[in-house]
């Protein structure tokens, strides 16, 4: 038959709703009544027509994706009935009848003595025109089960394994269901349920809530599944300990070890006695090891001197290389010596190495045996090691290696002592004289170069610079006119002196008159880098012209080096006339370390009348003639002097030449 279940709002129901939303309070509902009636509900029942039993409201809540739907549930418990339910009503707490539905098929519900186990939840439906104007109350001992349930961290539960409600419970029962529950439960797996005096309160614990069986074994839920928390390779838990029987059976990987059962195994593990060769070894390990893996530890007691390389097979697992730990790697034959208990390590690939028991050779670490001091002094033992006290006997002699002892400061510069050694510290106090052999320090360039340090040496390139200064010592002095250097091989440094061109002394064109002296030339001094191979320009100024009678003298030319220095030539003086003057000087040489002014031209003198003397250069005075009436004016003497004026009718002298000096 289709199922025709509904539920209706009664008259009362609806009036109540309507008060209660004009009055803006609500309705509390409170209970559900089951019946047996079989005439269908029209809506204006007060009771239901055959009621057999009332239960207080188990669960509440609305629908989801329906508008105002609300439900209530009462659970039905497995000793509930026995009844025939094909009606039901939902009340407040005043008693009214809110809304009564027809329950088509009928569920039939027998209790466990008719030899079934029957629980349930059976849910009333209704909509209404505001879900706030209706309240619905949970029984309050389903209420308070569940919301215990739902925050503890931690549940005691009497079974995880129970498949299905059983069929007397104690109020405060509590069970994890199973995945295959039946009943009440199906459907539930990895829930918790407690039986309360309103029936099962079932409830999904958040992931990470534990529950405790009396066993003692503990569940928790994790991604919603109760695991038990047991100790595994990749999780954290509990773990149960091995017996010492189970110790040293070794075969659980599940099973926790106490300190007193390692202790039994690793003592069933002092050695294990190796067979096959002295050098292709076998050892049977109980229990048979499954595979080698990295790290793993043995030690293995051997009977026979190895003559070779060695290998290792363990329980049948393959031959593997034995090997010394430390570089050569490969055994030498005796390295492995009779009756050793050799400690090894599998390192993989590799094979296994031996960290203890070797015996050392002149090629191989290992263990060895402390010499005497009669051995230490025939030195003839090749396989015992000194010790410090064997060792300090052993003093060297000039026929025997051994220990010496150091030499003071003092004894290094005494020289006698033939049975000491000497240290770098001491060693240095014995310096080298003209009388004695010691250390000697090397000079500076800078010392070098003074050639005044008699207590310190000369390097090669100290030498090499001085014999060069020597062998290099020229001097080049260049006069008028446009000239080029090319610097020599190893020549880094020159020093230039420069003078320019000396000015003209003045003409006179009267006999009553005298002209005055040209002015000296500009100097400069100084050092300048140069680069071997380069060509550098030099140019040296000309004399001022002499000045014919009645004309001034002409200018001195301009001397320089290259882009690096340059001296003005000297000044020509005017023609003479009745109120001479003195010539002016030219201006201050450039680029230099020193750098001058030429000097003045003199002033004539009437009515001799003598002509001025010409002006100097720096370092060279003017030349200071007696006076010669009437006579004509005296060239300049030296490089840069400018020349004599003219006394009465008569020419100037002409002004010294330039000149450029070039030393290295």
């Amino acid at each position: 038959m289709a199922q025709i279940s509904y539920a209706l709002i009664t008259t009362v129901g609806a009036q109540k709703i309507a008060a209660a939303l004009a009055a803006e309070t609500s309705i509390n509902l409170v209970s559900i009544a089951i019946g047996s009636g079989a005439t269908a509900p029209s809506g204006g029942e007060t009771a239901l027509y055959s009621e057999v039993a009332r239960k207080s409201i188990s669960g509440q809540g609305v629908v989801a994706g329906a508008l105002n739907t609300l439900y209530a549930d009462i659970y039905l418990a497995a000793a509930d009935g026995p009844y025939t339910i094909t009606e039901a009503g939902l009340f407040d707490d005043t008693g009214a009848l809110i809304a009564i539905a027809r329950v088509n098929p009928a569920i039939n519900k027998p209790i466990p003595s008719s030899g079934q186990v029957v629980e349930g939840t059976l849910r009333i439906q209704i909509q209404v025109a505001n879900a706030t104007a209706v309240a619905i109350t949970v029984d309050p001992s389903m209420a308070v089960a569940l919301q215990r349930l739902s925050v503890l961290p931690w549940i005691p539960v009497i079974s995880v394994t129970t498949a299905a409600p059983p069929a007397s419970p104690a109020i405060g029962d509590t069970y994890v269901i199973p995945t295959g529950a039946t009943g009440s439960w199906a459907g539930h797996a990895n829930k918790v349920a407690e039986f309360t005096s309103a029936g099962w309160a079932l409830i999904t614990p958040r992931n990470g809530v534990g529950v405790g069986l009396p066993d003692g074994r503990v569940f928790m839920r994790l991604s919603g599944v109760f695991t038990e928390l047991v100790a595994s390779e990749t999780r954290k838990g509990l773990v149960e300990l091995a017996t010492r029987a189970e110790a040293l059976a070794g075969a659980s990987q599940a099973l926790g070890v106490h300190p007193l059962g390692l202790t039994d195994a690793r003592r069933k593990m002092e050695y294990v006695t190796a067979g096959g060769t002295a050098n292709a070894l076998t050892v049977t390990l109980d229990p048979a090891p499954t595979e080698l893996y990295i790290g793993m530890s043995l030690r293995v007691r051997v009977t026979a001197q190895n003559t070779g390389a060695v290998t290792l097979n363990v329980n049948g697992l393959g031959a593997q290389n034995v090997s010394n730990s430390n570089a050569p790697f490969t055994l030498q034959s005796g390295a492995i010596p009779p009756t050793a208990i050799l400690e090894l390590v599998y390192a993989g690939g590799s094979g296994w190495f031996v960290i203890g028991g070797l015996q050392a050779t002149a090629n191989s670490l290992g263990d060895v045996k402390l010499a005497s001091n009669t051995d230490a002094q025939t030195g003839m033992d090749a396989e015992k090691a000194l010790t410090p006290a064997a060792l300090s006997s052993r003093t060297a002699t000039e026929t025997r290696t051994g220990l010496v002892e150091l030499a003071t400061a003092a004894e290094v510069v005494a020289g006698t002592d033939a049975s000491r050694g000497i240290t770098p510290a001491s060693l240095l106090a014995r310096t080298a004289t003209e009388t004695r052999i010691g250390l000697v320090e090397l000079a500076t360039p800078a010392e070098t170069a003074a050639m005044a340090d008699l207590g310190r040496a000369v390097t090669p390139g100290g030498l090499k610079e001085q014999v060069r200064k020597i062998a290099k010592g020229l001097m080049i002095v260049y006069g008028p006119g446009t000239h080029v250097w090319v610097c020599p091989d190893d020549v880094t440094l020159v020093r230039v002196y420069g003078r320019g061109g000396g000015g003209g002394g003045g003409g006179c064109s009267n006999a009553s008159w005298a002209a005055s002296g040209g002015s000296g030339a500009a100097y400069f001094d100084g050092v300048y880098p140069v680069v071997p191979g380069t060509s550098y320009a030099i140019v040296v100024g000309a004399a001022g012209a002499a000045a014919p009678a009645g004309s001034p003298g002409g200018n001195g030319g301009l001397t320089s080096f290259a882009s690096f220095a340059s001296a003005p030539g000297g000044i020509g003086a005017p023609a003479g006339s009745g109120s001479p003057n003195s010539t002016v000087g030219p201006g201050f040489a450039s680029g230099g370390q020193v750098n001058m002014q030429g000097g003045v031209g003199g002033t004539g003198t009437l009515g001799g009348p003598q002509g001025g003397v010409g002006g100097g250069s720096f370092n060279i005075s003017a030349v200071n003639l007696p006076p010669i009436g009437g006579g004509g004016g005296i060239g300049g003497l030296y490089p840069g002097l400018g020349g004599n004026g003219a006394g009465g009718v008569n020419t100037g002298g002409a002004g010294g030449p330039g000149q450029l000096i070039l030393e290295y």
